[in-house]
């Protein structure tokens, strides 16, 4: 994808809702790359579509060509209950800058799809994410967003895989070190590192949970390589338990790899 050419812009407003549409490059107009839709001024969902656009090729380096459907949909509601209907998180609800989502489609594109995998996935952006995140940030967020698009539904792939992979596909080609990136979450899972593979965290801080799930899979990959990422969430969203996949493709026991984890972990600080 060629990200230099001038895009076709068009901002539609109703009722305060507009959609930013980018097209495919000439002669292949048919559909657009990117659809922003919500109640933000054009510029900032110009900018989020920019992200996008950007995203796409960075998760396709690692997921393949072609992984990420197109259109993407990212929806930038403009307020928090805006933001709760469109995800289902509770308004209250805080450290999730973005979730994906499927959209129901008996109330959207594709009236009357009952099977949950044919219903359109949609971006959904928390509003607060623009003030409260750094621009490398933001693009991180949008850029695992996007990586989820190319994993598709997760089936039986254990949280940390899904998350974890989805963290280094939006970290892989950055600067930041691995300590600033966790931050404090590197120290705790260092000192407590526990005796299976990350969980979500259950104390209030969402990136405790992810900080760990995203340290895991960046050892996996210095490991083994990161082709093997994208191969061990296909083999686990099918149904291989942990061990079995960590066996067959990194031929390695699943403690083993832990321990090996661990002692990586304590090197990082």
């Amino acid at each position: 994808m060629v990200l230099t050419r001038r895009w076709l812009l068009t901002w539609v407003g109703v009722g305060g809702i507009g959609a930013v549409v980018v097209p495919h490059l000439a002669g292949c107009a048919d559909a657009p790359d990117v659809v922003v839709t919500g109640g933000v001024s054009a510029e900032r969902a110009s900018a989020y579509r920019d992200m996008v656009l950007d995203a796409i090729p960075r998760v396709e380096e690692l997921w393949g060509s072609g992984a990420v459907a197109l259109p993407v949909h990212i929806d930038l509601p403009s307020t928090i209950v805006g933001w709760a209907a469109a995800t289902g998180h509770r308004p209250d609800q805080r450290g999730y800058a973005a979730s994906t989502v499927r959209i129901n489609a008996r109330n959207e594109e594709g009236a009357g799809q009952d099977d949950a995998d044919a219903r359109p996935v949609r971006i959904v952006m928390h509003p607060d994410a623009w003030d409260e995140l750094s621009p490398a940030g933001r693009e991180a967020v949008v850029t695992h967003e996007v990586a989820h698009l190319a994993m598709g539904r997760g089936g039986s792939a254990p949280w940390w895989v899904e998350e974890g992979v989805a963290e280094f596909t939006a970290h892989r080609n950055g600067v930041t070190s691995i300590a600033d990136i966790a931050g404090s979450a590197l120290k705790q899972a260092a000192r407590e590192p526990g005796k299976s593979w990350p969980e979500p965290s259950a104390q209030g801080d969402a990136w405790q949970g992810y900080a760990r799930a995203w340290l895991a899979c960046v050892f996996i990959a210095e490991r083994h390589g990161e082709s093997v990422l994208p191969e061990a969430f296909a083999a686990a969203a099918a149904g291989q338990s942990t061990p079995m996949w960590m066996q067959s493709i990194l031929g390695e026991r699943s403690d083993d790899v832990h321990a090996a984890w661990v002692s990586w972990l304590q090197r990082q600080q």
